[in-house]
């Protein structure tokens, strides 16, 4: 660390520091040498180097970082973990899932109650996270079988889970994950990193808020060292810039005091040998939807608004999220330019913010739409197009010209509309049986009093 021990201010001069700085911090970031981000004062006042973090100064993922560092977890509960694949051979879930620990932590209790270096859990479960299968896959792919080669920091609890008569094992439910770029052998203590909120005129500055993960100690520290750490300099670059625009950063290492480091006087610096940035969802490419149209295809409307599309196609790469055109469906559906299908939760659209003129049936038209459906006239037939001819059952169209339940002018029968006529013959239905339940009560209940009158009659 010779390079560290030279003062601050001789570094700086060695290299500009313009290609650092965060305007909209108001602090500037500077790389000195390769590898040694400081945080130089640009503003006027300068808070104690020992000045807690409040909760309120906590933003976004760093906020994460610095409360589950002060809450030490209960039995079973949230935290920072590392794992590792069971490659023992015997029949799932007893075996082939994860050995699961808590960092900086002796023992992890897992769900039989014991504390132990590591927990067994059958599975992992990754879908709090929000992203791709692919991703979902390669996260998992980038767990090894050795914690002290860990690339990925989960956060996240142990659960019981039944596995029907085999018996309940451990599940671990994560909340966000970390992954390195590199793996490499951990050395060193676990911090969360982030914006402590403090700015100087001087340096060295108490910028970085660390947090010691799975415990309540936190300090502010002056600087971190990548000169130890694995990656490009782009990569440490990416990394350092991760500590102060809120999403934070998880790191190893050890850390160290600079005497005399600048006109403030001593820095403390953490001695980076490992670092994790945040798993987020990576972006779909973007492509051609199209969208769910008509609960029921009564032909195209040529009412859409958007212009005719030529050459698009649904699954074709397109450029601009939110562009649309209309192909011309007989269900009036659309394509969309997106990143995800717009059909995932399902057709037909049914929800109120689709509809207008929403009018509720009354009693009466209730009863006229079951008399309707009491009058269809089922029917067996084969069409004269199958060369199999396979009997079919239903209606024919022309026998119920005018209800809901038939499109006469396309020849078809209108099955969202046919269904809906079944839902009010249901209900009318409903209403007689209920009326009818009730009138045989009142009968039952004065035929009661007719007996218990006539007994009393007859007795002398």
């Amino acid at each position: 660390m010779d390079s560290v021990d030279r003062s601050t201010q001789q570094r700086a001069e060695r290299r500009p520091v313009s290609a650092h700085v965060i305007h909209s911090l108001g602090v500037a970031a500077c790389m000195l040498g390769s590898s040694v981000l400081w945080v130089c004062g640009l503003a006027t006042a300068c808070t104690s180097s020992d000045a807690p973090i409040a909760d309120t100064e906590v933003n976004g993922h760093a906020s994460a970082l610095v409360s589950a560092a002060r809450a030490k977890p209960a039995p079973a509960g949230p935290g920072y973990f590392i794992a590792r694949r069971d490659l023992r051979r015997c029949v799932a879930p007893i075996c082939g899932g994860f050995f699961v620990s808590l960092v900086n932590k002796a023992t992890t209790p897992c769900v039989d109650g014991s504390a132990q270096a590591e927990c067994y859990v059958a599975e992992l479960d990754l879908s709090g996270l929000g992203l791709s299968p692919d991703d979902e896959a390669a996260l998992q792919g980038a767990i090894g079988i050795n914690t002290s080669e860990a690339s990925v920091v989960l956060v996240g609890q142990i659960q019981p889970k039944a596995f029907g008569s085999v018996g309940t094992f451990g599940q671990f439910v994560a909340r966000s994950a970390w992954r390195a770029a590199k793996p490499v052998t951990l050395s060193g203590t676990f911090y969360g990193l982030k914006d402590s909120g403090i700015v100087c005129i001087t340096y060295p500055c108490p910028s970085i808020a660390e947090a010691k993960l799975n415990t309540s100690q936190v300090q502010n520290i002056h600087g971190v060292d990548f000169t130890q750490a694995p990656g490009s300099d782009a990569d440490k670059d990416a990394a350092g810039n991760a500590i102060f625009s809120g999403e934070g950063l998880v790191a190893t290492g050890t850390n160290s005091v600079i005497r005399r480091a600048g006109p403030a006087g001593a820095a403390t610096v953490l001695n980076i040998s490992q670092y994790f940035r945040l798993v987020t969802p990576s972006a779909a490419p973007l492509q051609w939807f199209s969208t769910c149209g008509d609960p029921v295809c009564r032909g195209w409307s040529g009412q859409s608004g958007l212009p005719l599309c030529t050459t698009q196609a649904e699954g074709q790469a397109c450029d601009s999220t939110g562009d649309g055109c209309d192909p011309k469906s007989d269900c009036n559906s659309v394509l969309v330019c997106a990143d995800h299908d717009p059909k995932q939760s399902g057709c037909p659209i049914s929800s109120r913010r689709f509809k207008t003129e929403i009018h509720y049936l009354e009693s009466a038209e209730l009863a006229e739409l079951a008399q309707s459906v009491d009058q269809i006239r089922l029917a067996s037939y084969v069409y004269k197009s199958d060369p199999h001819a396979v009997r079919q059952l239903g209606f024919i169209v022309e026998d119920n010209a005018g209800t809901p339940a038939v499109q006469l002018e396309r020849s078809r029968v209108d099955l969202y509309g046919y269904t809906s006529m079944a839902v009010a013959a249901v209900q009318t239905q409903n209403k007689r049986v209920a009326a009818l339940e009730s009138e045989i009560g009142a009968l039952r209940a004065e035929l009661a009093l007719v007996r218990e009158s006539a007994e009393s009659c007859q007795q002398p």
